[in-house]
């Protein structure tokens, strides 16, 4: 497989990622690693409750795909998470 091919299957994660799931899961939210151009990172979930979550470094920003699928989004707004401190008082 081409590394262009790679890149779609394996798209770069913050590295702070694995941290903050590892805390929601400890929390006892089912979390869902999700793929696509634009599309929140995660999908968290907990009883009835179910939100997008994307990660970010303390100083990332927003790429134009994020801006464009947040835009079209007619659900609740994906929260932004960038920290364990976060991810210890989710839900925001």
């Amino acid at each position: 497989m081409s590394r262009r091919g790679l890149a779609r299957l394996n798209p770069k994660r913050d590295a702070n990622e694995v941290a903050i799931v590892d805390v929601l899961e400890k929390r006892g939210y089912c979390v869902t690693r999700v793929s696509g151009k634009g599309v929140p990172d995660l999908v968290v979930g907990k009883g009835a409750f179910m939100t997008w979550v994307e990660v970010k470094a303390e100083k990332g920003t927003y790429t134009p795909a994020q801006i464009v699928w947040r835009s079209r989004w007619r659900g609740p707004s994906p929260i932004t998470l960038r920290s364990v401190s976060d991810a210890l008082v989710f839900p925001l």
